[in-house]
Protein backbone atom coordinates (compact mmCIF):
# COMPACT_ATOMS: atom_id res chain seq x y z
CA UNK A 1 0.00 0.00 0.00
CA UNK A 2 0.96 3.62 -0.22
CA UNK A 3 0.80 5.50 3.04
CA UNK A 4 -1.23 8.68 3.22
CA UNK A 5 -1.73 11.37 5.72
CA UNK A 6 -5.18 12.74 4.99
CA UNK A 7 -7.00 15.97 5.61
CA UNK A 8 -10.11 14.91 7.43
CA UNK A 9 -10.11 16.08 11.03
CA UNK A 10 -12.09 18.64 12.94
CA UNK A 11 -9.11 19.12 15.21
CA UNK A 12 -6.61 19.38 12.42
CA UNK A 13 -6.73 19.78 8.68
CA UNK A 14 -10.43 19.67 7.83
CA UNK A 15 -13.71 18.52 9.26
CA UNK A 16 -14.93 14.95 9.23
CA UNK A 17 -15.82 13.29 12.48
CA UNK A 18 -14.67 13.46 16.07
CA UNK A 19 -11.12 14.59 16.61
CA UNK A 20 -9.78 12.74 13.64
CA UNK A 21 -6.44 13.92 12.35
CA UNK A 22 -6.10 11.75 9.28
CA UNK A 23 -6.62 8.52 7.48
CA UNK A 24 -5.18 6.13 4.97
CA UNK A 25 -8.03 5.84 2.56
CA UNK A 26 -9.27 4.47 -0.71
CA UNK A 27 -7.20 2.18 -2.88
CA UNK A 28 -4.06 2.75 -0.86
CA UNK A 29 -5.75 1.25 2.19
CA UNK A 30 -7.31 -1.49 0.13
CA UNK A 31 -4.01 -2.38 -1.44
CA UNK A 32 -2.38 -4.20 1.47
CA UNK A 33 -0.15 -6.77 -0.13
CA UNK A 34 -0.45 -10.46 0.61
CA UNK A 35 3.22 -10.31 1.57
CA UNK A 36 2.46 -7.64 4.12
CA UNK A 37 -0.22 -9.76 5.68
CA UNK A 38 1.84 -12.94 5.62
CA UNK A 39 4.90 -11.26 7.10
CA UNK A 40 3.24 -8.96 9.57
CA UNK A 41 0.24 -10.74 11.06
CA UNK A 42 0.02 -13.80 13.24
CA UNK A 43 -2.52 -16.08 11.58
CA UNK A 44 -3.79 -17.59 14.82
CA UNK A 45 -6.56 -15.94 16.82
CA UNK A 46 -7.87 -17.53 19.98
CA UNK A 47 -11.58 -17.98 19.42
CA UNK A 48 -12.32 -17.21 23.03
CA UNK A 49 -15.79 -17.78 24.45
CA UNK A 50 -18.70 -17.10 22.14
CA UNK A 51 -22.01 -18.75 22.90
CA UNK A 52 -23.75 -17.06 19.99
CA UNK A 53 -26.79 -16.51 22.20
CA UNK A 54 -28.68 -13.22 22.03
CA UNK A 55 -27.95 -10.84 24.88
CA UNK A 56 -30.49 -9.01 27.01
CA UNK A 57 -28.54 -5.76 26.69
CA UNK A 58 -27.74 -5.72 30.42
CA UNK A 59 -24.63 -6.77 32.35
CA UNK A 60 -24.73 -10.32 33.69
CA UNK A 61 -25.70 -9.98 37.33
CA UNK A 62 -24.78 -13.57 38.19
CA UNK A 63 -26.33 -15.67 40.93
CA UNK A 64 -25.90 -13.03 43.63
CA UNK A 65 -27.38 -10.19 41.62
CA UNK A 66 -24.01 -8.43 41.58
CA UNK A 67 -22.64 -6.60 38.54
CA UNK A 68 -18.85 -6.38 38.55
CA UNK A 69 -17.95 -2.76 37.91
CA UNK A 70 -14.47 -3.18 39.34
CA UNK A 71 -13.12 -0.48 41.65
CA UNK A 72 -10.79 2.50 41.42
CA UNK A 73 -7.20 1.29 41.58
CA UNK A 74 -3.78 2.81 42.20
CA UNK A 75 -2.16 0.07 40.10
CA UNK A 76 -1.53 1.56 36.67
CA UNK A 77 -2.79 0.17 34.39
CA UNK A 78 -5.19 -1.85 36.53
CA UNK A 79 -5.78 -4.58 33.94
CA UNK A 80 -3.59 -6.60 31.60
CA UNK A 81 -4.39 -5.27 28.13
CA UNK A 82 -3.63 -6.70 24.69
CA UNK A 83 -1.97 -3.51 23.48
CA UNK A 84 -1.56 -3.13 19.70
CA UNK A 85 1.96 -3.98 18.57
CA UNK A 86 2.97 -3.17 15.02
CA UNK A 87 4.54 -6.20 13.37
CA UNK A 88 7.62 -5.80 11.17
CA UNK A 89 11.21 -6.84 10.62
CA UNK A 90 14.60 -5.32 9.94
CA UNK A 91 14.10 -6.09 6.24
CA UNK A 92 11.48 -3.35 6.07
CA UNK A 93 13.46 -0.73 8.01
CA UNK A 94 16.14 1.73 6.91
CA UNK A 95 18.84 1.72 9.58
CA UNK A 96 20.86 4.49 7.91
CA UNK A 97 18.54 6.53 5.69
CA UNK A 98 19.55 9.46 3.52
CA UNK A 99 17.16 12.31 2.81
CA UNK A 100 17.18 14.54 -0.24
CA UNK A 101 14.89 17.53 -0.61
CA UNK A 102 13.48 18.18 -4.09
CA UNK A 103 11.86 21.60 -4.57
CA UNK A 104 10.92 23.94 -7.40
CA UNK A 105 12.52 27.33 -7.99
CA UNK A 106 10.45 30.16 -6.59
CA UNK A 107 9.04 28.15 -3.69
CA UNK A 108 9.09 30.51 -0.68
CA UNK A 109 9.25 27.54 1.73
CA UNK A 110 12.34 25.98 0.12
CA UNK A 111 14.99 27.34 2.49
CA UNK A 112 12.97 26.66 5.59
CA UNK A 113 12.15 23.11 4.55
CA UNK A 114 15.76 22.30 3.67
CA UNK A 115 16.89 23.57 7.08
CA UNK A 116 14.17 21.51 8.75
CA UNK A 117 15.16 18.34 6.89
CA UNK A 118 18.77 18.81 8.00
CA UNK A 119 17.74 19.39 11.62
CA UNK A 120 15.17 16.62 12.05
CA UNK A 121 17.66 13.72 11.98
CA UNK A 122 19.77 14.76 15.01
CA UNK A 123 16.67 15.87 16.93
CA UNK A 124 15.21 14.34 20.06
CA UNK A 125 12.00 13.88 18.09
CA UNK A 126 13.69 11.56 15.60
CA UNK A 127 15.33 9.46 18.30
CA UNK A 128 12.05 9.18 20.20
CA UNK A 129 9.99 8.10 17.21
CA UNK A 130 12.32 5.77 15.33
CA UNK A 131 15.13 4.30 17.47
CA UNK A 132 13.09 1.41 18.87
CA UNK A 133 12.48 0.17 15.31
CA UNK A 134 16.19 0.07 14.49
CA UNK A 135 16.49 3.40 12.65
CA UNK A 136 19.63 5.43 13.20
CA UNK A 137 20.78 8.95 12.43
CA UNK A 138 19.94 9.91 8.84
CA UNK A 139 22.26 11.79 6.54
CA UNK A 140 21.12 14.57 4.21
CA UNK A 141 22.19 14.84 0.58
CA UNK A 142 22.64 18.06 -1.35
CA UNK A 143 19.16 19.38 -2.17
CA UNK A 144 17.84 19.19 -5.71
CA UNK A 145 16.54 22.49 -7.11
CA UNK A 146 14.24 22.18 -10.11
CA UNK A 147 14.37 25.09 -12.54
CA UNK A 148 11.30 23.85 -14.42
CA UNK A 149 7.79 25.08 -13.74
CA UNK A 150 5.83 22.73 -11.51
CA UNK A 151 2.90 21.04 -13.24
CA UNK A 152 -0.63 22.11 -12.38
CA UNK A 153 -1.74 18.46 -12.29
CA UNK A 154 0.29 15.30 -11.81
CA UNK A 155 -0.44 11.74 -10.73
CA UNK A 156 1.64 9.13 -8.97
CA UNK A 157 2.50 7.29 -12.17
CA UNK A 158 3.80 10.54 -13.65
CA UNK A 159 5.89 11.14 -10.53
CA UNK A 160 7.51 7.72 -10.79
CA UNK A 161 8.24 8.32 -14.47
CA UNK A 162 9.77 11.71 -13.65
CA UNK A 163 11.97 10.21 -10.94
CA UNK A 164 13.12 7.39 -13.23
CA UNK A 165 14.11 9.94 -15.87
CA UNK A 166 16.07 12.07 -13.40
CA UNK A 167 17.81 9.03 -11.91
CA UNK A 168 19.02 7.59 -15.22
CA UNK A 169 22.61 8.61 -14.52
CA UNK A 170 22.67 11.68 -16.76
CA UNK A 171 21.57 14.18 -14.11
CA UNK A 172 24.53 14.72 -11.80
CA UNK A 173 22.59 17.01 -9.48
CA UNK A 174 20.44 14.05 -8.38
CA UNK A 175 21.93 11.66 -5.79
CA UNK A 176 22.04 8.18 -7.28
CA UNK A 177 19.52 5.66 -5.94
CA UNK A 178 21.06 3.22 -3.50
CA UNK A 179 18.04 1.73 -1.74
CA UNK A 180 18.38 4.00 1.27
CA UNK A 181 17.97 7.47 -0.25
CA UNK A 182 14.48 8.91 0.20
CA UNK A 183 13.57 11.50 -2.42
CA UNK A 184 11.29 14.05 -0.76
CA UNK A 185 9.31 15.90 -3.41
CA UNK A 186 7.75 19.16 -2.25
CA UNK A 187 5.24 20.59 -4.70
CA UNK A 188 4.33 24.29 -4.56
CA UNK A 189 1.01 26.07 -4.41
CA UNK A 190 -0.88 25.51 -7.65
CA UNK A 191 -0.01 21.85 -8.16
CA UNK A 192 -2.74 19.24 -7.67
CA UNK A 193 -1.70 15.63 -7.18
CA UNK A 194 -3.80 12.55 -7.87
CA UNK A 195 -3.25 9.15 -6.29
CA UNK A 196 -5.71 6.91 -8.06
CA UNK A 197 -9.04 8.60 -7.40
CA UNK A 198 -7.71 10.51 -4.39
CA UNK A 199 -7.03 14.24 -4.58
CA UNK A 200 -4.31 16.15 -2.76
CA UNK A 201 -5.45 18.48 0.02
CA UNK A 202 -8.94 16.99 -0.30
CA UNK A 203 -8.35 13.35 0.61
CA UNK A 204 -4.68 13.31 1.50
CA UNK A 205 -1.95 15.68 2.64
CA UNK A 206 1.01 13.52 1.64
CA UNK A 207 2.10 9.96 0.96
CA UNK A 208 5.15 7.76 0.64
CA UNK A 209 5.81 4.90 -1.73
CA UNK A 210 8.63 3.11 -3.55
CA UNK A 211 9.42 1.52 -6.90
CA UNK A 212 12.39 -0.31 -8.38
CA UNK A 213 14.72 1.14 -10.99
CA UNK A 214 17.16 -1.40 -12.45
CA UNK A 215 16.44 -3.59 -9.39
CA UNK A 216 17.35 -0.76 -6.95
CA UNK A 217 14.63 0.39 -4.58
CA UNK A 218 13.66 4.06 -4.98
CA UNK A 219 11.65 5.24 -1.95
CA UNK A 220 10.02 8.64 -2.24
CA UNK A 221 7.71 11.03 -0.43
CA UNK A 222 5.20 13.34 -2.11
CA UNK A 223 3.89 16.45 -0.39
CA UNK A 224 1.41 18.89 -1.91
CA UNK A 225 1.04 22.43 -0.62
CA UNK A 226 -2.07 22.41 1.56
CA UNK A 227 -3.55 25.47 3.19
CA UNK A 228 -3.01 26.39 6.81
CA UNK A 229 -5.64 25.98 9.51
CA UNK A 230 -5.47 29.19 11.58
CA UNK A 231 -7.78 27.75 14.25
CA UNK A 232 -5.24 25.00 15.03
CA UNK A 233 -2.02 26.51 16.44
CA UNK A 234 0.20 23.62 15.32
CA UNK A 235 -1.15 23.95 11.75
CA UNK A 236 -1.63 27.70 11.58
CA UNK A 237 0.83 28.30 8.72
CA UNK A 238 1.58 26.45 5.48
CA UNK A 239 5.08 25.74 6.76
CA UNK A 240 3.71 24.08 9.89
CA UNK A 241 1.39 21.95 7.77
CA UNK A 242 4.33 21.01 5.53
CA UNK A 243 6.65 19.93 8.35
CA UNK A 244 3.87 18.13 10.20
CA UNK A 245 3.06 16.06 7.13
CA UNK A 246 6.76 15.57 6.42
CA UNK A 247 7.45 14.02 9.83
CA UNK A 248 4.50 11.64 9.42
CA UNK A 249 5.86 10.46 6.08
CA UNK A 250 9.55 10.43 7.03
CA UNK A 251 8.96 8.24 10.08
CA UNK A 252 6.76 5.89 8.08
CA UNK A 253 9.18 5.78 5.15
CA UNK A 254 12.06 4.56 7.33
CA UNK A 255 9.96 2.05 9.30
CA UNK A 256 8.10 0.71 6.24
CA UNK A 257 10.47 1.51 3.40
CA UNK A 258 8.62 -0.48 0.72
CA UNK A 259 4.91 -0.57 1.58
CA UNK A 260 4.18 -3.23 -1.05
CA UNK A 261 7.01 -5.45 0.18
CA UNK A 262 5.29 -6.45 3.40
CA UNK A 263 8.30 -6.41 5.71
CA UNK A 264 7.92 -3.01 7.37
CA UNK A 265 5.83 -1.93 10.32
CA UNK A 266 2.39 -1.61 8.75
CA UNK A 267 -0.03 -3.88 10.62
CA UNK A 268 -0.70 -4.76 14.27
CA UNK A 269 -1.00 -8.31 15.57
CA UNK A 270 -3.99 -10.36 14.42
CA UNK A 271 -6.07 -9.67 17.52
CA UNK A 272 -5.96 -5.90 16.91
CA UNK A 273 -6.58 -5.61 13.17
CA UNK A 274 -9.39 -3.17 13.92
CA UNK A 275 -6.65 -0.57 14.32
CA UNK A 276 -5.93 -0.88 10.58
CA UNK A 277 -9.49 -0.03 9.50
CA UNK A 278 -9.91 3.63 10.40
CA UNK A 279 -6.63 5.26 9.41
CA UNK A 280 -4.20 2.61 8.26
CA UNK A 281 -1.64 1.06 10.55
CA UNK A 282 1.82 2.43 9.89
CA UNK A 283 3.53 4.30 12.69
CA UNK A 284 2.11 7.69 11.74
CA UNK A 285 -1.34 6.39 10.90
CA UNK A 286 -1.79 4.77 14.30
CA UNK A 287 -1.74 8.18 15.98
CA UNK A 288 -3.73 10.27 13.51
CA UNK A 289 -6.90 10.03 15.56
CA UNK A 290 -5.17 11.64 18.51
CA UNK A 291 -6.52 15.22 18.74
CA UNK A 292 -3.01 16.35 19.66
CA UNK A 293 -1.27 14.38 16.91
CA UNK A 294 0.36 17.51 15.52
CA UNK A 295 2.46 19.45 18.01
CA UNK A 296 5.00 22.25 17.81
CA UNK A 297 8.51 21.05 18.58
CA UNK A 298 10.58 23.80 20.26
CA UNK A 299 13.89 22.17 19.35
CA UNK A 300 13.02 22.11 15.65
CA UNK A 301 10.90 25.26 15.70
CA UNK A 302 8.48 23.35 13.51
CA UNK A 303 5.38 21.21 13.73
CA UNK A 304 5.81 17.44 14.00
CA UNK A 305 3.42 14.53 14.21
CA UNK A 306 3.45 12.16 17.13
CA UNK A 307 3.81 8.53 15.99
CA UNK A 308 3.24 5.04 17.40
CA UNK A 309 5.62 3.45 19.88
CA UNK A 310 5.31 -0.29 20.45
CA UNK A 311 7.44 0.04 23.57
CA UNK A 312 5.30 2.76 25.13
CA UNK A 313 2.10 0.88 24.34
CA UNK A 314 3.41 -2.37 25.81
CA UNK A 315 4.25 -0.51 29.02
CA UNK A 316 0.72 0.89 29.27
CA UNK A 317 1.88 4.43 28.58
CA UNK A 318 0.76 6.97 26.00
CA UNK A 319 1.56 5.08 22.77
CA UNK A 320 1.89 8.19 20.58
CA UNK A 321 5.30 9.77 21.08
CA UNK A 322 6.61 12.24 22.02
CA UNK A 323 4.05 11.72 24.77
CA UNK A 324 1.75 14.50 25.85
CA UNK A 325 1.64 15.76 29.41
CA UNK A 326 -0.67 14.05 31.87
CA UNK A 327 -1.95 10.52 32.29
CA UNK A 328 -2.89 8.35 29.34
CA UNK A 329 -6.29 6.66 29.67
CA UNK A 330 -8.52 4.45 27.56
CA UNK A 331 -11.43 1.99 27.61
CA UNK A 332 -10.90 -1.45 26.08
CA UNK A 333 -13.90 -3.51 24.90
CA UNK A 334 -13.54 -7.20 25.68
CA UNK A 335 -14.06 -9.01 22.38
CA UNK A 336 -15.08 -12.66 22.91
CA UNK A 337 -14.90 -14.21 19.42
CA UNK A 338 -12.81 -14.70 16.31
CA UNK A 339 -14.33 -12.78 13.41
CA UNK A 340 -13.33 -12.64 9.73
CA UNK A 341 -12.02 -9.42 8.23
CA UNK A 342 -10.83 -8.59 4.73
CA UNK A 343 -7.88 -6.22 4.31
CA UNK A 344 -7.16 -5.69 0.64
CA UNK A 345 -7.01 -9.12 -0.97
CA UNK A 346 -6.32 -10.91 2.31
CA UNK A 347 -8.98 -12.73 4.32
CA UNK A 348 -7.93 -12.79 7.97
CA UNK A 349 -9.27 -13.47 11.43
CA UNK A 350 -9.25 -11.01 14.31
CA UNK A 351 -10.92 -10.45 17.66
CA UNK A 352 -14.46 -9.16 17.66
CA UNK A 353 -18.10 -9.63 18.56
CA UNK A 354 -20.50 -11.63 16.38
CA UNK A 355 -23.93 -10.11 15.82
CA UNK A 356 -26.84 -10.90 13.55
CA UNK A 357 -28.74 -8.00 12.03
CA UNK A 358 -30.96 -6.60 14.78
CA UNK A 359 -29.16 -8.50 17.54
CA UNK A 360 -27.73 -6.89 20.69
CA UNK A 361 -25.00 -8.09 23.00
CA UNK A 362 -23.18 -6.57 25.94
CA UNK A 363 -19.43 -6.56 26.53
CA UNK A 364 -17.37 -5.29 29.48
CA UNK A 365 -14.92 -2.42 29.04
CA UNK A 366 -12.07 -2.36 31.55
CA UNK A 367 -10.91 1.22 32.15
CA UNK A 368 -7.18 1.81 32.40
CA UNK A 369 -4.77 4.71 32.75
CA UNK A 370 -1.04 5.20 33.11
CA UNK A 371 -1.42 7.37 36.23
CA UNK A 372 -4.05 9.15 38.29
CA UNK A 373 -6.39 11.00 35.91
CA UNK A 374 -7.56 13.35 38.67
CA UNK A 375 -11.17 12.38 38.18
CA UNK A 376 -13.28 10.28 35.81
CA UNK A 377 -13.06 10.27 32.03
CA UNK A 378 -16.19 10.08 29.89
CA UNK A 379 -17.05 7.46 27.27
CA UNK A 380 -18.72 7.34 23.87
CA UNK A 381 -18.70 5.04 20.83
CA UNK A 382 -19.11 5.44 17.07
CA UNK A 383 -18.78 3.06 14.17
CA UNK A 384 -16.65 3.79 11.12
CA UNK A 385 -19.62 4.77 8.96
CA UNK A 386 -20.74 7.39 11.46
CA UNK A 387 -17.23 8.85 11.59
CA UNK A 388 -17.36 9.15 7.80
CA UNK A 389 -20.82 10.74 7.73
CA UNK A 390 -22.31 7.68 6.00
CA UNK A 391 -25.00 6.72 8.50
CA UNK A 392 -24.31 3.91 10.93
CA UNK A 393 -24.32 0.15 11.16
CA UNK A 394 -24.19 -0.09 14.96
CA UNK A 395 -25.81 1.61 17.92
CA UNK A 396 -24.31 1.76 21.40
CA UNK A 397 -25.54 2.06 24.99
CA UNK A 398 -23.31 2.31 28.07
CA UNK A 399 -24.57 1.32 31.51
CA UNK A 400 -22.22 4.00 32.88
CA UNK A 401 -20.72 6.78 30.80
CA UNK A 402 -17.62 7.55 32.86
CA UNK A 403 -15.12 5.99 35.21
CA UNK A 404 -11.49 5.70 36.28
CA UNK A 405 -8.65 3.20 36.17
CA UNK A 406 -9.72 -0.13 37.70
CA UNK A 407 -13.42 0.26 37.04
CA UNK A 408 -15.48 -1.50 34.36
CA UNK A 409 -18.40 -0.30 32.33
CA UNK A 410 -20.68 -2.33 30.09
CA UNK A 411 -21.45 -1.50 26.49
CA UNK A 412 -24.48 -2.87 24.68
CA UNK A 413 -23.93 -3.02 20.93
CA UNK A 414 -26.78 -3.46 18.46
CA UNK A 415 -26.19 -4.25 14.82
CA UNK A 416 -28.54 -2.15 12.66
CA UNK A 417 -26.79 -2.40 9.30
CA UNK A 418 -23.60 -3.35 7.48
CA UNK A 419 -20.30 -1.77 6.48
CA UNK A 420 -19.56 -2.33 2.76
CA UNK A 421 -15.84 -2.69 3.43
CA UNK A 422 -13.66 -5.25 5.22
CA UNK A 423 -15.57 -8.35 4.12
CA UNK A 424 -18.55 -7.73 6.38
CA UNK A 425 -16.64 -6.73 9.50
CA UNK A 426 -17.90 -3.50 11.07
CA UNK A 427 -15.19 -1.41 12.75
CA UNK A 428 -16.05 0.89 15.63
CA UNK A 429 -14.24 3.12 18.09
CA UNK A 430 -14.62 3.67 21.82
CA UNK A 431 -13.77 7.25 22.73
CA UNK A 432 -12.49 8.16 26.19
CA UNK A 433 -12.38 11.89 26.93
CA UNK A 434 -11.33 14.22 29.71
CA UNK A 435 -10.99 17.93 29.15
CA UNK A 436 -9.43 18.48 25.74
CA UNK A 437 -7.92 14.98 25.58
CA UNK A 438 -9.59 12.14 23.69
CA UNK A 439 -8.23 8.64 23.11
CA UNK A 440 -9.56 5.92 20.82
CA UNK A 441 -9.72 2.15 21.02
CA UNK A 442 -10.80 0.34 17.87
CA UNK A 443 -12.71 -2.94 17.70
CA UNK A 444 -14.79 -5.07 15.33
CA UNK A 445 -18.27 -6.49 15.03
CA UNK A 446 -18.56 -9.50 12.73
CA UNK A 447 -21.64 -11.01 11.15
CA UNK A 448 -23.10 -13.96 13.01
CA UNK A 449 -24.48 -16.80 10.86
Amino acid sequence: MKALVALVAAAALSACGGSRVGQDAGPSDAGLSDAAVDAGVDSGVDAGVDSGAPDSGLPDAGDAGFVDHGAPSTTYPAYAIDWPQLQGSDAGVLAAPRFVSVTFDGDPLRAGFESFLTAVGPSTYWQTTTAEYGVGLPSVATPVHLAVTAPTLINDSDIQTFLAQQLDGTHAEWPAPDGKTIYTLVYPTGTSIELGTLKSCVTFGGYHSAFRLNSVLVPYIVMPRCTAKPSVPALSTEFKVLTGVATHELVEAVTDIDPSGGFGYQLPQSSQLAFATFAGAETGDMCEFNPAAFVEDPQLNATVQRTWSNAAAAAGHEPCVPASAGAFFTAVPTMPAAVPITLGAASLMSRGLKLKLGESRTVPLPLVSSADTQGPFSLAAKDRLEFSGMGRALTFRFDRTSGVNGEKVYLTITRTGSDPNFGGAIPFAVLASKGTTTTYWFALVGQAP
